[in-house]
């Protein structure tokens, strides 16, 4: 048996492993020394995560009450499966994004957790109110607030991954909208520098970018809904914002041939960033086409929902062509654009009320990203063995 395996080619022994779960993978590394060695170079690793890219992704689902994880197969829509997490106590955590395996959390106060749930290993990063001691304490004084939204994406061209935080801030005795905003300021950390930098640039004109919608990550570039305005006057805007040059950007909205929309938001299918538009009576996605360079995308509109809900939000385009859809917080859907219909998969295990986001198997290391530097508490929960390593960001 021995024999037979050390005659396998190192290529042909990839392509093999590279079929398998995550779970399986790892087991693998108690077959052999050579094995255990194959798994764990970054050759490997960068491949299994180029063939998981080209699957549908796992669907991660937060409970709202408990603070529970749970990973769904999109595909077979059958059993929610509990995922182990060993969190800090909060009272709030959001779901930032994900990238490459990698899911990024917040409880918007005190602390990052960086999180691989097919590997099981969590970094837990913590800060002051989301910033860093070296600017929070001389720049915001007693008469004054802030509010801020993350993102959390890749660029490919440096290898890096990064955190991006924009952060508003009002007068406490003020009385104006979230979009009267006194001043904003952005700050990136590269995973692994284990610091926030200030940037020069922040989204122009002014814009208010919100935790009411979601983040989008589509090839090293971030997108958000942003609101300019008050009242009637109020209007939504795609901001952009690259991970290379750290540079914000506005995108056109898809031209509309109907505009009574009640509103508008930000997904993405199959590595296209989407757009859906809530009508009375039905909704639409919207994909931006990539023709290469991209002042040459263009929107297309892919699909039609004839469904009354404001609420309806499209996660996963499916092997099929089908789309998993959100409905609230509380429900799954499955629309089938062949015959246009929309049912109820049989999901067992699902919470009673969640939020979402998507994510594939990855066997990238959040640990070795770090650098295990900072203030960090790595946990590899599969053992129930912790590792802590002091430190600041």
């Amino acid at each position: 048996m021995s024999s037979m395996i050390s005659n396998i080619s190192e290529d042909v022994l990839m392509e093999i492993l590279c079929k398998l779960p995550v779970k399986f993978i790892i087991q693998c590394k108690c077959v052999c020394k050579p094995w255990r060695t194959l798994v764990t170079t970054t050759r490997f690793v960068k491949f299994h995560l180029s063939q998981a890219n080209k699957k549908s992704p796992n669907l991660l689902l937060a409970s709202s009450f408990h603070k529970n994880f749970y990973s769904l197969d999109c595909e077979t829509c059958d059993e929610c499966v509990r995922l182990n997490l060993d969190m800090p106590p909060l009272n709030r955590i959001s779901i930032v994004g994900s990238c490459n395996g990698l899911v990024c959390l917040s409880d918007d106060k005190s602390y990052v957790l960086l999180w691989n749930p097919s590997t099981r290993e969590h970094v837990i990063v913590h800060y002051d109110h989301l910033g860093s001691s070296d600017y929070r304490g001389d720049r915001i004084n007693n008469n004054e607030r802030s509010t801020a939204v993350m993102g959390f994406g890749y660029d490919s061209f440096t290898e890096d991954y990064k955190l991006v935080k924009i952060e508003y801030f009002y007068d406490v005795y003020g009385f104006g909208t979230m979009t009267e905003f006194d001043r904003c300021e952005v700050r990136v950390s590269t995973l692994g520098t284990n610091s926030w930098r200030l940037i020069d640039d922040t989204p122009s004109p002014p814009c208010y970018i919100g935790n009411l919608f979601r983040v989008a990550h589509v090839n090293g570039v971030l997108y958000w809904v942003g609101l300019r305005g008050i009242g009637i006057e109020l209007s939504k805007s795609i901001i952009s914002f690259d991970l290379r040059t750290e540079k914000f950007g506005e995108v056109s909205w898809p031209e509309f041939e109907d505009h009574s929309y009640r509103d508008l938001g930000l997904g993405v299918l199959r590595g296209s960033l989407c757009v859906f538009s809530y009508h009375l009576e039905h909704v639409d996605i919207w994909v931006k086409m990539d023709y290469g360079l991209e002042e040459s995308w263009s929107w297309t509109r892919q699909f039609f929902i004839a469904r009354s809900t404001k609420y309806l939000e499209p996660l996963v385009l499916l092997k099929n062509g089908e789309i998993l859809l959100q409905m609230g917080y509380r429900s799954l859907l499955v629309y089938n654009p062949r015959n246009e219909t929309v049912t109820v998969p049989n999901v067992r295990g699902i919470p009673d009320r969640f939020r979402t986001s998507t994510y594939v198997e990855s066997l990238t290391s959040v640990a070795s990203l770090m650098g295990m530097a900072g203030n960090c508490v790595v946990a590899t929960i599969s053992k129930g063995e912790k590792n802590e390593v002091a430190g600041n960001i």
